[in-house]
């Protein structure tokens, strides 16, 4: 960007999301199933009573794949981000890139993570008024991808009850007592606080060691 920056969520490919009561939907974008002419299509279903995730790939028309996999199964989200640049100012400083936040699950035992959706679309790159007398614009347009994604990976840990991320390892105090959350029952730092994941009590479990470990 250069001085201003404007959101514009057309410039943006994501998944459909939505909530009804206690499911959660997802849907791979209109625009990607039109470029594949709809041989390609994924659904995510996130169900928290029966607390099954349940997807399911559609590929070359007729093709479908199903899984559905137990929360207990689930370790935690793996949300990442990349980018490359497209392009560059009179100096050679890059001016514009496109971004992608992939989202998946990595699972218990499991080494290859299950891939659920990419939020892609325009981003932007402080330039500053330098930037402008450089032959920037004033106004840089980018997609609303970064805010659909982070909303989507909420309501999965929302929904789940994981985090992003590999679990904290269970860390004892100095008198060896392993803390966790009361709510939650989530290992957690051991000192006075709140949990990360859900915001209850953080307090010492009772599972006490003969001395201190890590």
């Amino acid at each position: 960007m250069s001085l201003f920056v404007g959101r514009w969520s057309l410039l943006s490919i994501v998944p459909r999301v939505w909530v009804d009561g206690d499911h959660l939907h997802a849907r791979t974008s209109f625009a990607v199933r039109a470029l594949s002419l709809f041989s390609y299509a994924m659904t995510l279903h996130v169900d928290r009573r029966a607390r099954y995730v349940f997807i399911e790939r559609r590929t070359l028309w007729l093709r479908r794949q199903g899984r559905a996999i137990p929360f207990k199964q689930i370790d935690h989200i793996d949300y990442r981000f990349s980018s490359f640049t497209t392009e560059w100012n009179a100096s050679g400083r890059p001016t514009d890139r496109l971004e992608s936040f992939s989202v998946a699950l990595v699972l218990k035992g499991e080494e290859e993570p299950v891939r659920l959706f990419r939020f892609r679309g325009e981003g932007s790159v402080s330039t500053g008024g330098l930037g402008v007398l450089a032959g920037d614009a004033i106004v840089d347009l980018e997609g609303a991808q970064e805010e659909a994604s982070q909303r989507f990976v909420s309501l999965l840990q929302e929904f789940i009850g994981v985090g992003l991320g590999k679990p904290m390892p269970r860390l004892r105090d100095a008198s060896g007592q392993v803390w966790a959350c009361r709510a939650c029952a989530r290992p957690a730092p051991p000192r006075p606080g709140r949990c990360l994941y859900c915001g209850g009590q953080v307090a010492p479990s009772g599972d006490a060691a003969s001395g201190p470990s890590s």
